[in-house]
């Protein structure tokens, strides 16, 4: 089982900034559903919230509650340590990378031509036709290539298409999930 986490967008490793809500009796809306208040009258004022730093996260208040155990996941990974003797580290490498082309005839700028060392549109090995006018293509290219293609279409103008089997297309890249065709 592979689990894949973004630790910086994880509530835990973000250092977010916590609300504290001061309660007032005269307030009339009521506190929020997952808050603790110290006496049962108390009630949420939203004009005296004040933001806070909190490292520890002790105060963090989610408006969706995260399940403990999804909590204790982050946890426990998070107490990983690169250094430790037991545990090997390598970077994963997706198998494939879709490279997802589709038209930009019209583009006015001079396109940039695809490298003869990927395949083509009409590679029949890597290639699918997608969309409903079928001018929509998958290309699917070793994962190790990644970053040159990253490269390729961060280098691209604003304007610029890719010229590619003799056609002006635009171009992105995305990783594909295992087993998305169940919902896609």
């Amino acid at each position: 089982v592979i689990i894949l986490l973004n630790a910086s967008s994880s509530p835990l490793y973000m250092g977010q900034k916590t609300s504290k809500h001061r309660r007032t009796p005269s307030s009339t809306t009521p506190p929020p559903a997952s808050s603790s208040s110290s006496s049962p009258s108390a009630e949420y004022d939203p004009t005296t919230t004040t933001e806070e730093y909190d490292p520890t996260m002790q105060n963090y208040n989610p408006s969706v509650i995260i399940p403990k155990d999804v909590l204790r996941l982050f946890e426990a990974l998070g107490r990983i340590q690169e250094n430790n003797d037991n545990i090997k580290f390598e970077d994963y490498t997706f198998p494939k990378v879709e490279t997802l082309f589709w038209d930009y005839s019209y583009a006015p700028d001079d396109p940039f031509v695809w490298p003869d060392t990927y395949p083509d549109l009409e590679s029949t090995k890597d290639c699918i036709l997608r969309g409903a006018t079928n001018s929509e293509y998958s290309l699917f290219i070793d994962g190790k290539e990644r970053k040159k293609i990253d490269k390729i279409i961060r280098g691209l103008g604003m304007r610029q298409p890719v010229l590619i089997s003799g056609r002006k297309m635009a171009i992105s890249c995305r990783v594909p999930v295992p087993g998305e065709h169940f919902w896609m």
